[in-house]
């Protein structure tokens, strides 16, 4: 971990400190106070950062949903050095993935999302979360 995150500040311009890696302490202590942090799909964050997720998607995936996401990024992934042929698909699904991949909310999210102050991102991302992550309360 501590090679791959050096890499990525080096990347960004970034200096590398060695209590970057203990990030998952603090993160451990915001946790406890706001609730969403303990909703399901919450539970690795404030864990020590590892290599044990690498690949994970591999098995987590099924190859539908491994199709449909190499069909919307292909062209992107080239950009950044990945190398991911377009999928073969019917053209039902190929229709169907568009429809979704051009939903309104990403439009909204490209031309106007990103232009607000990170303040009020955050604020929309929490109301969001809160209603959608309902389904992961139990």
């Amino acid at each position: 971990p501590e090679t791959e995150l050096k890499k990525i500040l080096t990347f960004l311009g970034q200096d590398f400190y060695d209590n970057m890696l203990d990030s998952h302490k603090i993160l451990n202590e915001i946790k406890e106070k706001h609730a969403n942090y303990s909703l399901e799909h919450h539970k690795n964050i404030g864990k020590q950062i590892s290599d044990s997720f690498v690949e994970k998607w591999k098995t987590q995936l099924s190859e539908d949903e491994i199709k449909a996401i190499n069909y919307i990024t292909y062209k992107d992934a080239g950009k950044y050095g990945y190398i991911i042929e377009k999928p073969e698909l019917d053209p039902k699904k190929q229709k169907e993935i568009n429809a979704l991949s051009n939903r309104t909310f990403l439009r909204f999210k490209k031309t106007f999302y990103y232009n607000l102050p990170l303040f009020v991102r955050k604020s929309l991302l929490n109301i969001i979360s809160f209603f959608s992550d309902k389904k992961y309360q139990k």
